[in-house]
């Protein structure tokens, strides 16, 4: 799993999440960097209702991405 730092040295598949509530790291970022891996497996996924927090499944969230998750696994 990856946000929207630049990636370096990347070595086999990523996966790239964002999430449209979310005021921390922007969709557009993420989708960017994702844009840029050429020499590897690479999925984005956008979860409009997940906000930053929502994928680690904090404050009792329980959004779709984490069947994702595990099937990325």
């Amino acid at each position: 799993m990856c946000g929207s730092r630049a990636l370096t040295g990347l070595h086999g598949p990523a996966l790239f999440t964002c999430g449209g509530l979310d005021t921390v790291v922007s969709c557009e970022s993420v989708a960017n960097t994702f844009r840029n891996v050429t020499e590897q497996q690479a999925m984005f996924t956008h979860n409009p209702s997940a906000d930053h927090c929502s994928w680690l499944g904090q404050s009792g969230s329980q959004v779709p991405i984490f069947s994702a998750l595990t099937a990325w696994s």
